[in-house]
């Protein structure tokens, strides 16, 4: 009954507080057994604590509330480590290629940015950058102090730690994606992008409005999804709705903070012509699905099973594009073209370096 319930809930947010008295002891706080802790929806909550138990977090290191509760942001963070590394992990399996580590590295290179500055400053590393903070960073992968202050980094050596994570997209990320010649023509969006009408099938009200308000109050993208604790594709999905809600939204703004790099006019063309050529009425709810209309963009290739770590890099920006695009062909936001100029960016040595 709910009574039962309610009753085992706070017997284990008790047995829960107990334990974590013992920080010392972190053996024993990734021990406890947490059975049940959410009234709401106790079975995700178990498999939760289970994904953080596989991942060998420290569960001593979330607060008792937030564990009782299967959720929080400290809990979220680390749920979305241990999946985003088993995910990695998966792939590189599933593709038959070496384990891909290349997260756990970037954490490593985190945390010894975290090192040296607390010998420099002789304190404890936590004192310097706690451990979800730092797990928080990798998620993100910034690659600007305005986003790095914008998670919530306060640092007199922060643009040491901007080095880190710019290091890390040079290697991993940004060597995958071509940015348009600097003759070719780019998409570009006004300031304000302001939809034509509204579709008739979007979602209505729902979480996607507290990222809308906090985005026209001037935070930072990578702020909104830090503070709420969820992927930065859970924004971009926000954002496609407030469009598709007939909401004004700046979009190159949005695209900039989220260092989505630009998309060339011949790529937006391509995409436009995918969806018209895919089955199915965009307009209508359940008219078009993504796969279609990529299979319409580079063929049968979106229907391999065993795709590298970079193919899946490409396929996420492509169904990225997709999304917006068919969310221009249904509202009808204004787009328009001009000549590739990369963009400017100040580097953690004060020069300016162009992406």
């Amino acid at each position: 009954s709910c009574a039962q319930e309610i009753r085992k809930a706070r017997e284990a947010e008790e047995k829960i507080s107990a334990a974590l008295q013992k920080r010392k002891d972190s053996k024993a706080a990734n021990d406890i057994k947490l059975s049940k802790q959410s009234v709401d929806n106790p079975e995700r909550t178990v498999k939760n604590l289970e994904v953080l138990q596989r991942g060998n977090i420290n569960l001593s290191l979330i607060p008792a509330e937030e564990l009782a509760a299967g959720a929080g942001p400290t809990f979220d963070v680390y749920l979305r480590w241990c999946k985003l590394i088993t995910k990695s992990q998966s792939n590189a399996e599933a593709a038959n290629v070496e384990n891909d580590n290349r997260w756990q590295t970037f954490l490593d290179n985190v945390l010894e940015w975290r090192r040296v500055q607390a010998e420099i400053a002789q304190s404890a590393p936590a004192a310097i950058l706690s451990d979800v903070m730092a797990r928080r960073i990798v998620l993100a992968t910034p690659r600007s102090l305005q986003a790095l202050e914008g998670l919530g980094v306060r640092s007199s050596a922060i643009d040491g730690l901007l080095r880190v994570c710019l290091q890390f997209q040079k290697q991993y990320r940004t060597s995958q994606i071509a940015e348009p010649e600097s003759d070719e023509m780019v998409t570009v969006f006004p300031a304000f992008s302001v939809p034509l009408t509204s579709w008739d099938h979007a979602q209505i009200s729902g979480s996607w409005e507290q990222s809308y308000d906090d985005f026209l109050q001037g935070q930072h993208v990578v702020s909104i999804a830090s503070k709420r604790g969820v992927a930065m594709k859970t924004i971009e999905n926000h954002f496609i709705t407030a469009l598709l809600n007939g909401r004004p939204l700046d979009i190159g703004r949005w695209l900039e903070e989220s260092d989505f790099p630009q998309i060339g006019k011949s790529e937006w063309e391509r995409t436009i012509a995918g969806i018209r050529a895919a089955e199915g009425d965009p307009i209508e709810k359940s008219g078009q699905k993504l796969k279609d209309i990529a299979r319409c963009i580079i063929g049968p290739i979106v229907d391999a099973e065993l795709k590298d770590p970079e193919q899946r890099e490409q396929e996420s920006r492509l169904y990225f594009i997709i999304r917006l695009a068919l969310c221009h062909v249904r509202v009808g936001f204004p787009v328009e073209f001009q000549h590739s100029a990369k963009r400017q960016k100040a580097t953690a040595d004060g020069n300016d370096e162009y992406i």
